[in-house]
């Protein structure tokens, strides 16, 4: 497909449903634009490129989950889009619940934000600043992955966390689940109703806790409730929800709550289907599919509410990868890239296998 611009290109930087192109007369951007996402001044459909509110200086870009953060020259950050939670940081009117301009994060004076961990309503701003990390947003599930606990919620201008040594170094977060890297240990908090964060059957996890892996690894992936870890010999496991076998690892069963080998290779993107009912590996050998077939989707009217459900009748449930040669989707189920995160600095930990 090709896109007609009467301008010169000199640089794309593509996210998250989002695509921003640099041109000589600024930043021009297109994609999802529901909450002012794309940073054009509306939040109007934006089909084709158009040029920033604010477009001058920019130097790189990042979006997630409806909200975009853009860093200046000086490393100065801003963000647009969702703002419900007041994930962004910018600490806007306390009713505008949608940015549509990039604006200044606040609270970052002499701080240099260097990558930024989102999801949902909950953002952690890796920076250089001792303790390696802000805070912000909505922390109802303990997703911030504070040492403190951080119990505020709706927190609107950066907050650092309890002093930390080591300092967080990087992070991954979704599903209202993150998983810190500090030194040579990972450490993660948020939502464990489906024990993503640890074996304990606790439903939330608001303190940082220890995240061992099951054997030297190079990266691991987060999201759908679920967690992938690709160890340094070519071997995959998982762990998490798998009531509907999404896993991968021919079983099925409500949840693992240790790590399970899977039957995995070459894997270079992993998509959740729906918040974790599915999953689609991307492979050199091609795509592949777990979890529920998704073949029967139905609206029913509820209190008012449009809700949706999937019918069950005719609906399979696949728990060992299977080839896709075609993707069939109804408009109203997303389909996410997982983040992930390097490991291979991070030391092995205990328990390969479990319920």
């Amino acid at each position: 497909m090709r896109v007609k611009t009467d301008r010169t290109i000199s640089a794309i930087s593509v996210h998250d449903w989002v695509t921003f192109i640099r041109t000589p007369a600024g930043w021009m951007g297109a994609g999802w634009n529901d909450h002012g996402t794309v940073g054009v001044g509306h939040t109007d459909a934006v089909n084709t490129p158009t040029l920033l509110a604010k477009r001058k200086g920019m130097r790189r870009f990042a979006s997630y989950d409806g909200a975009t953060w853009a860093w200046d020259g000086d490393n100065i950050l801003y963000g647009c889009g969702a703002n419900e939670t007041r994930q962004l940081g910018v600490f806007v009117n306390k009713c505008e619940n949608s940015v549509t301009k990039l604006t200044t994060v606040k609270g970052l004076d002499g701080v240099t934000v260097r990558s930024i961990a989102h999801f949902g309503g909950s953002t952690l701003f890796i920076t250089d600043a001792p303790g390696g990390c802000m805070a912000v947003g909505d922390n109802a599930r303990g997703a911030l992955a504070d040492a403190g606990p951080f119990e505020v919620i709706k927190q609107a201008t950066p907050m650092p966390p309890t002093p930390l040594d080591p300092p967080i170094e990087a992070a991954v977060s979704m599903s209202h689940v993150t998983i810190v890297r500090r030194g040579d240990s990972l450490w993660a908090a948020g939502f464990n109703q489906h024990r993503t964060v640890t074996a304990d059957k606790i439903s939330h996890a608001t303190e940082l806790t220890p995240f061992p892996i099951p054997g030297p690894a190079k990266r691991l992936f987060l999201g759908g409730y679920s967690c992938f870890v690709e160890c340094t010999d070519g071997t995959w496991y998982g762990k998490g929800a798998n009531m509907y076998g999404q896993l991968g690892a021919g079983t099925i069963a409500k949840t693992h709550s240790r790590w399970i080998p899977l039957p995995l290779d070459g894997v270079w993107s992993i998509e959740t289907v729906a918040n974790g009912d599915a999953f689609l590996f991307h492979t050199d050998r091609g795509t592949f599919a777990t979890g529920y077939d998704m073949r029967i989707i139905a609206k029913v009217e509820s209190s008012g509410l449009l809700r949706k459900r999937i019918e069950t009748v005719g609906v399979k449930k696949v728990s060992t990868p299977s080839p896709v040669t075609e993707v069939k989707m109804d408009d109203e189920w997303d389909i996410a890239q997982l983040p992930t995160m390097a490991v291979s600095m991070v030391t092995p930990g205990e328990g390969l296998r479990g319920e």
